[in-house]
């Protein structure tokens, strides 16, 4: 019996040994968490969606695997404490759901009540990283 479950656990590892990890770090160097959202293109719908909210812990960091995804990203953040309010990001204005977790299929096409500033990154095989800076 042993044999057989450690043959099915070998071989339910093996094709996972070649599947692709790209994995978006998101790494925080302040005191307060930040929530994340990040945006990726689809080519089968043909538009961006926009997903979040991943909670990214004061001077620590959140790892997101993206399997084989490769290309541009679109990352967001908001942070906010008592005295501050802080938000990353600087170009693209995509929909979020303000207060729920959320994915947008279209985020630049949908009526929305709520659109964020997002940063574009390069997202090459192997990943990337996302610093929010204080």
């Amino acid at each position: 019996m042993k044999h057989a479950i450690l043959a099915l656990i070998m071989l339910t590892a093996v094709p996972m040994l070649g599947m692709a990890q790209n994995i978006l770090r998101l790494e925080k160097n302040t005191d307060n968490d930040v929530n994340a959202a990040y945006a990726y293109y689809n080519p089968s719908q043909k538009c961006w969606v926009s997903v979040g909210w991943y909670i990214v812990p004061r001077h620590n960091s959140k790892r997101i695997d993206l399997g084989n995804y490769v290309g541009q990203l679109f990352v967001h953040g908001k942070s906010q404490s008592f005295t501050t309010k802080r938000e990353w990001g600087d170009g693209d204005m995509l929909c979020v759901d303000e207060k729920d977790a959320f994915e947008i299929v279209c985020p630049r096409a949908v009526q929305c009540r709520v659109q964020k500033m997002f940063s574009k990154i390069d997202f090459p095989n192997g990943g990337n990283s996302f610093i929010f800076n204080p």
